[in-house]
């Protein structure tokens, strides 16, 4: 009592260095007495002691305390643990809080980012899984199911799950262009032209940038292409090529499926 008293009359005098140092002895004696924490942290917050205050938090959370209070102080540890540079321990730090509230939507997502953030994709999927089934907020849950889709398609391939991800984004939002363009390049990296040729036709339709919807259309054009159906893709090929007869991007699209279908008098005829 005597050195939370000393502390006391040192902050009011306005030496706060000797008013942190009596109150953080204070704690080691019982960090739980009267205001000590709080006062402690306030003034260690102000003067930018990051690795003092994380000594003091990690005091007050080894005293104990109700579920709610040491979530909250788990929290605290993983802020300051970040900004230490510790992701292990703020990744720690965040595991215990949700041992003790599972659904705590907020650590939630900053354990999910740090995963992502750590390349620790298993687990950013797992956590990412947990937020899926407690919100019901659309752009929350357009940003969770899309970002599984970008791990089970580039970084835990699993083309299955991938798709099963990015349609769940478009039964949020149907008209999801990146979300759309991602699905059908993943049906043409399976080969699965039967859904690859009507999701990019859907991206045409939508889009209304005029390079983009070129672009959509030279993929169709390759995908009927790939299925071995060279007539079609011709066709659409050059029912682009009528919107501008002198864009050079899809003139040089109709000489090389030319030249890869060994047709030369076509190709004769078309750079004539």
């Amino acid at each position: 009592a005597r050195v939370y008293a000393a502390g006391g009359a040192w902050e009011e005098a306005g030496d706060v260095e000797r008013a942190m140092s009596a109150y953080e002895k204070a704690s080691e004696i019982d960090v739980t007495y009267a205001d000590i924490f709080e006062r402690a942290r306030i003034l260690l917050e102000r003067g930018g002691h990051h690795g003092r205050l994380a000594d003091l938090t990690q005091r007050r959370l080894d005293a104990g305390g109700d579920a709610s209070t040491l979530v909250e102080l788990h929290e605290t540890h993983a802020a300051l643990a970040l900004s230490a540079g510790d992701r292990n321990g703020a990744r720690e730090a965040f595991r215990r809080a949700l041992a003790l509230e599972p659904n705590r939507i907020g650590t939630l997502r900053k354990l999910a980012e740090l995963s992502l953030e750590e390349q620790d994709y298993r687990a950013a999927a797992e956590t990412l899984i947990r937020i899926a089934r407690l919100r019901q907020d659309r752009e929350e849950l357009r940003w969770v199911f899309f970002t599984l889709g970008d791990l089970y398609d580039r970084h835990m391939p699993d083309p299955r799950r991938a798709e099963a991800a990015f349609s769940r984004v478009l039964k949020l939002l149907p008209e999801d262009l990146e979300t759309m363009d991602r699905l059908a390049e993943l049906y043409i990296r399976e080969n699965n032209l039967e859904k690859a040729v009507p999701m990019l036709q859907r991206l045409y339709d939508i889009e209304i940038d005029p390079d983009e919807r070129r672009r959509h259309r030279l993929r169709i054009a390759r995908a009927h292409e790939a299925s071995g159906d060279a007539r079609t893709a011709e066709r659409v090929l050059d029912e682009t090529r009528r919107v501008d007869p002198t864009d050079l991007v899809v003139l040089r699209a109709m000489a090389d499926l030319y030249e890869r279908q060994n047709a030369p008098s076509a190709l004769a005829m078309h750079l004539g």
